[in-house]
């Protein structure tokens, strides 16, 4: 779909590394977004091969440092994507995206201090979009796949960042 290929051109631009700062494979694996998720769990979430991980520094956005981590299937028929808020403002702007998306989402326990996902009609088909704050880091992990299950595998890599935070 046409979602699905612009997601793809994100994480083709994300692994390219251009832009900010950016670190690939092996150094990304401990810094910023990568620490989150590993490159192992990414390949069993969308059940493919992917390429090398990117890990991209973008710097200070509404007084919250901002880095993003992309997992791409080598094939690019699956993208995974980490983004990491973190700063003081991480409370008010999670709060403020709950009121956003409250009609569009529920509420998920378990994952962090809060969390929440967001429907298939916001993030389209075939997609995943996870929420969660723990202190004062705020996280986004989108899937976008045809694998099977994707709600399960979703919920997997959240709770397997968040206990790295």
């Amino acid at each position: 779909s046409g979602y699905l290929g612009a997601r793809m051109l994100v994480a083709c631009a994300l692994l390219a590394g251009c832009g900010t700062s950016a670190s690939s494979s092996d150094d990304a694996a401990g810094r910023g977004a990568c620490r989150l998720i590993t490159s192992a769990e990414a390949e069993a979430a969308l059940g493919v091969p992917i390429q090398p991980t990117s890990n991209k520094d973008l710097g200070v956005q509404n007084g919250l440092q901002h880095d993003t981590c992309a997992y791409a299937s080598t094939d690019f028929q699956g993208v995974i994507t980490v983004q990491l808020f973190t700063g003081a403002g991480a409370v008010a702007d999670f709060a403020q995206q709950q009121l956003t998306y409250a009609n569009k989402s529920k509420s998920v326990n378990g994952i962090g201090e809060e969390a929440f996902q967001l429907s298939g009609d916001v993030v389209g088909p075939g997609a995943g979009d996870l929420r969660f704050r723990v202190g004062s880091n705020e996280v986004q992990i989108e899937i976008h796949s045809d694998a099977p299950d994707l709600d399960a595998k979703l919920l997997e890599l959240g709770r397997a960042a968040a206990g790295r935070l």
